[in-house]
């Protein structure tokens, strides 16, 4: 018997306020080849919203992925829940 390794994960991703409707939808999950970081994730992203490559340039986002604020090079891994929302406005 051959056991292939799984060359992808699956990523569970709750977009928040601006980002929510940006993106049309809540949540979604993601398929991405293992290895992938929270950049890869945000690079697949920015092609499917113009919207959110905007926000990036203009204001940034927060990244929290399995409850912990997240660095870029953050390596994903299978069933990892990433929280994508933008920064705190307001005086």
């Amino acid at each position: 018997m051959v056991v292939h390794e799984n060359t992808t994960v699956k990523i569970l991703i709750e977009y928040v306020a601006l980002i929510a409707d940006l993106m049309g939808r809540r949540r979604e999950i993601i398929e991405l080849p293992r290895g992938s970081s929270v950049k890869d994730l945000i690079n697949e992203l920015v092609t499917r919203s113009n919207g959110l490559k905007n926000i990036l340039q203009e204001i940034g986002i927060i990244v929290i992925v399995n409850g912990l604020s997240s660095k870029l090079d953050k390596v994903l891994n299978d069933n990892d829940k990433v929280i994508l929302l933008p920064p705190a406005s307001g005086g």
